[in-house]
């Protein structure tokens, strides 16, 4: 299994270079609903980001006022090179959250 966060693989695939060092779907999801408001506007965004749209996902929240709205729309865009299409990843078999990762780092440093 290859997976998304540290290290590096053997396998490769498009967009392998930027995989090892991918922001993890859980945490980008996690950070997007801290936004709030409409529930719409955030399924939209989640759509978009899962297939790495980032620009689009922050046209969204262009007339958005909130200060979570613009705080995310700065975390996305520190973060840009870091989201991949993480629908393709999953396709490919390829793990997208950084959990396991981290987990095994912890397990063998415990």
């Amino acid at each position: 299994m290859v997976m998304m966060g540290c290290g590096s693989s053997s396998r490769r695939w498009p967009g392998a270079n930027n995989a090892s060092k991918s922001k993890g779907w859980y945490h980008l999801k996690e950070n997007l609903y801290k936004v709030g408001g409409s529930l719409r506007r955030l399924h939209q965004a989640e759509a978009l980001l899962w297939q790495g749209l980032v620009d689009q996902a922050k046209a969204l929240f262009g007339d958005c006022t909130l200060e979570q709205a613009r705080k995310f729309c700065q975390y996305l865009e520190q973060h840009r090179q870091r989201i991949v299409n993480y629908a393709y990843f999953q396709a490919e078999g390829i793990s997208i959250g950084s959990g396991a990762v981290e987990s095994s780092i912890t397990a063998v440093f415990s």
